[in-house]
């Protein structure tokens, strides 16, 4: 069975190593907000590490009762991290096995940074695939989109108040 994938990209108007300082430490509620059919970040708990680095890890509690854990997989500082996701609780843990986040950081000019952000899931099943691939593609990658504009606002008016 297939992974299915999508990816969303952004240009932010910052300084590149601020950018990549300030959106890594951002905590998923500030960004990760409920949309029209998809759960936002309600809270984090479990923390192990301040992630940056390899290993570190944290449960993720959802707004409609459901969790994840994202663990921190790769991490390269003001290049790119990556972070696997798994332990998918509520009904999205019945057509998911894990997913994979990718963060690319870029630098296009002395204060603008391109930014490419992939997601990557495996389904549980032949008969859960279509499904999980409507979800991606229909919803999830807008609500990524609209999770990078708060990552973009957030970086630019931090950096412009530096």
């Amino acid at each position: 069975m297939s992974a299915i994938s999508t990816v969303v990209t952004m240009t932010i108007e910052a300084n590149f190593a601020k950018t990549f300082e300030i959106a890594t430490s951002l905590e998923a509620p500030l960004i990760i907000k409920r949309g029209a059919l998809l759960p936002g970040v309600l809270s984090v708990s479990d923390q192990k590490g301040s992630w940056n680095a390899i290993g570190d890890g944290r449960r993720l509690h959802m707004t409609d009762g459901s969790s994840v854990y994202e663990e921190l997989i790769d991490f390269a500082k003001n290049r790119h991290f990556a972070y696997q996701v798994n332990q998918f609780t509520g009904g999205f843990g019945k057509l998911v096995s894990k997913a994979r986040g990718e963060w690319h950081f870029t630098q296009v000019a002395p204060n603008r940074t391109y930014i490419d952000w992939s997601y990557t899931f495996t389904p549980k099943s032949k008969l859960a695939q279509p499904i999980v691939w409507l979800i991606v593609k229909g919803l999830w990658s807008g609500h990524m989109r609209k999770a990078l504009e708060r990552t973009k606002k957030i970086v630019e008016n931090q950096t412009a108040q530096s």
